[in-house]
């Protein structure tokens, strides 16, 4: 995963969002002779929403003109995680949110959390752990991806973004997801964290970490695509931030070697991003 929206870095940071348009279509008729009204053609049908589940590259212009990017994915009821290299967390960024979409256009609320050590600078001078972040203005294009605006609550300015879905990225999406794939020990060893969990048949998470907690259940969002929803409680693991945390995960392979690749958040303050190998 790549770099998001805003730096985290107390001294500046950007983000980007989304557009709405709406089409009136006026049609009327006119009178024949001594024949009455013509009756007015029926409204063509409404666009259907635009289906925005999947892998994208994202790129973004924050409002201070620097660009970044990061891997956003979107699950099938619109909920998005978009984070940068878990194995590059230097800046903290990372945002989760859901899409409210119309026909091809969309909008978007959510969270933008720090890793922490790292902060927020409002414009107050406030230093905050996390951000709320409206996308305005979103499009998808002919091609299925999508474009649009950020504003970022406290900070002002706008930012910009793309994401574009690459053909490798829609064939990763569309790979099937089941418990029986996924179950397996996985470990943290990109990261330092040493994390060490155990994914069972019926998706229950348990830890073999030293000095570490760590409980919960996973499961496929939609089997019909590698992406699953996670709930977990960390606790007694010195240096991270304790309680409940939620987010997405996805089945990967580096180096022919099977990895589990999570995006979540404690919905406040920390983050649970990482790369898992199985082993």
């Amino acid at each position: 995963m790549k770099r998001i929206l805003v730096s985290t870095k107390t001294a500046s940071f950007g983000i980007a969002p989304v557009v709405l348009s709406v089409l009136l279509t006026a049609c009327g008729g006119g009178g024949g002779g001594g024949g009455g009204n013509n009756p007015a053609p029926a409204p063509p049908p409404p666009v259907p929403d635009a289906a925005l589940g999947g892998f994208y590259d994202l790129d973004f212009v924050t409002v201070q003109g620097a660009q970044g990017d990061a891997i956003l994915a979107v699950a099938e009821d619109n909920e998005f995680w978009a984070s940068e290299d878990p194995t590059a967390l230097v800046d903290g960024l990372y945002i989760h949110g859901n899409f409210v979409v119309n026909g091809n256009d969309f909008t978007a609320t959510g969270l933008q959390i720090a890793l922490p050590g790292f902060a927020f600078m409002l414009d107050n001078g406030q230093q905050v752990p996390s951000v709320n972040v409206t996308i305005s203005n979103g499009r998808v294009d002919s091609l299925g991806g999508l474009r649009g605006d950020i504003t970022v609550a406290g900070i002002a300015g706008t930012g910009s973004f793309t994401a574009v879905a690459s053909a490798a990225q829609r064939q990763f999406y569309a790979q099937d997801s089941s418990l029986n794939i996924l179950a397996g020990r996985y470990q943290d060893i990109r990261t330092g964290t040493q994390f060490d969990i155990t994914i069972g048949a019926d998706g229950s998470i348990t830890d073999n970490t030293i000095n570490c907690t760590i409980t919960g259940d996973i499961a496929p969002i939609d089997s019909r695509f590698n992406l699953y929803e996670f709930q977990i409680t960390v606790s007694a693991c010195p240096g991270f931030v304790e309680g409940n945390y939620g987010g997405a995960a996805s089945l990967d392979e580096i180096a022919g070697n099977p990895v589990l690749i999570t995006a979540g958040d404690n919905n406040s303050n920390a983050l649970f991003v990482y790369i898992m190998d199985k082993i």
